[in-house]
């Protein structure tokens, strides 16, 4: 029996051993990950409280405490399904990186182009899954704009504030040290987590690290306020220091992704943190990158069927056998359940 390369099964073992693409904020963040068996997917909004027991009397019995406040969302689970074409000539030729003498059979390129197809696909995929990571957190939101498709996620997201001219990290006599211990606090106080990490754009970064109130800091003697140490961890990201008095640790993520969707026609290179902007977070909190399930029938039943989990890849032929589509499909969205346990500052 001849071996087919091109069906599902196959396609997924190829998925499951290619290496990651950089996703800073997804595996920080977005760690927990659950799969629905249908496209549509729930999702808890938590807001926690300080409730104290209360004293009563022992001939009355106990006092009932509420639940504490969340809401329960339900979307369609966004379909992202980019997809390569492969032409039967192409099979004939050389492929980049190829020798010149290569002896590699039409099979042999097949094989090496399904791969290479895949982790292209997959990159996509993974890039949007960050792009969502870093709208939900640096924005509260999710666009979902596309081909056919206009729509957008509202966590409610309300921790955020801009400096004004006079304190932003770049004049004279402004507070970095103020701004990051009063925004933290804000965190402890509703959002009911400690702020571990703080994620700088580039520009905020160099705007922190001069800044007059932070080197007078840095140059006191014997007190270990804050450490400003660069190095590069990762991809892109960059470990700057800790500021101890703080209990927290700062990186810059220094990565981009391509926007063809925001204004059609055009490509816009953007960060995924937002020039002149710095968010704190807290490992602690509860974040999830949630699947829906892809449907499509089954070519030999021609019956509907449902596949759960992160990917489902497939491929079909033209009608005149001489092209091969390759398509890998994912329902992802990334939902942070406590919308108070971050907070975004604009500083520059």
């Amino acid at each position: 029996m001849a071996f087919n390369i091109y069906t599902p099964a196959r396609i997924a073992k190829v998925i499951e051993h290619m290496p990651p693409a950089t996703t800073f904020l997804r595996r920080t963040f977005f760690k927990n990950t659950v799969t629905y068996g249908t496209k549509n997917v729930n999702f808890d909004i938590v807001e926690g409280d300080r409730k104290v027991a209360p004293y009563v009397n022992p001939k009355r019995g106990g006092k009932v405490i509420p639940n504490k406040g969340y809401r329960t969302e339900t979307y369609t689970a966004p379909l992202v399904a980019p997809e390569k074409i492969t032409e039967a000539d192409e099979m004939l030729d050389r492929m980049p990186g190829e020798q010149l003498t290569s002896d590699m059979t039409p099979a042999e390129r097949a094989i090496r182009k399904i791969k290479a197809d895949l982790i292209e696909l997959e990159e996509t995929i993974t890039r949007r899954e960050e792009v969502q990571c870093s709208e939900a957190l640096f924005t509260g939101k999710i666009t979902i704009k596309g081909y056919g498709v206009d729509d957008e996620v509202d966590f409610g997201f309300t921790n955020k504030e801009t400096l004004t001219s006079g304190k932003k990290w770049t004049a004279s006599g402004s507070d970095p040290i103020g701004d990051l211990r009063r925004w933290k606090r804000a965190i402890h106080k509703e959002g009911h987590v400690n702020a571990d990490i703080c994620i700088m754009s580039e520009s905020a970064a160099a705007a922190f690290i001069n800044n007059e109130a932070v080197q007078k800091l840095l140059d006191i003697k014997n007190y270990s306020i804050a450490k400003i140490n660069p190095m590069q961890i990762d991809t892109g990201v960059t470990y700057i220091g800790t500021i101890s008095a703080l209990g927290m640790s700062i990186y810059t993520y220094d990565e981009y992704y391509t926007d063809d969707w925001t204004e059609e026609g055009k490509e816009t290179l953007k960060p995924y943190v937002p020039d002149g902007v710095v968010g704190l977070f807290s490992s602690k909190a509860q974040y999830s990158m949630i699947y829906g399930a892809i449907s499509d029938f089954n070519p030999k039943t021609q019956d509907p069927q449902t596949h759960m989990g992160r990917r489902y890849g497939e491929s079909y032929l033209s009608d005149n056998n001489k092209v091969r589509t390759l398509v890998l499909s994912s329902r992802p969205l990334a939902i942070p359940h406590n919308i108070k346990s971050w907070f975004v500052g604009t500083v520059v």
